[in-house]
């Protein structure tokens, strides 16, 4: 019995542990840090001040090209999902199993084959 209590202790445990992880991991915006160019900081010459505002700009930009790139992909999908909306049940049925790869495309390079050998016969 007691065997049992502890193990149920335990698995209570582990998934409280792995719930506890899986919050932690919850997308937070990171502090962008922004760089100075390869070459830029020895071979100009920079003062720290200009190092610094480099650095910021750079952090500053790359915030909005991250926000911009998600945009895209949300866009990307959104268009997918247009498209899908287009097709017959059977199309999209056909599109499933292309996506899964139940079942493949016909292989042209077999169709080929097969149609030089009926030419030539």
């Amino acid at each position: 019995m007691t065997r049992l209590f502890a193990a149920v202790c335990l698995s209570l445990l582990v998934v409280i542990w792995l719930v506890g992880t899986g919050e932690s991991q919850v997308k937070t915006p990171k502090t962008v840090k922004g760089q100075v160019p390869a070459g830029w900081g020895k071979g100009l010459d920079l003062t720290e001040e200009q190092s610094i505002k480099i650095r910021s700009v750079d952090a500053s930009f790359k915030t909005k090209i991250h926000a911009l790139e998600e945009q895209i992909d949300g866009l990307k999908t959104q268009a997918k999902q247009e498209m899908v909306k287009l097709l017959t049940e059977d199309q999209k049925t056909k599109l499933r199993k292309l996506a899964t790869g139940e079942e493949g495309p016909p292989d042209r390079k077999k169709t080929e084959s097969t149609d030089n050998k009926k030419g030539k016969g």
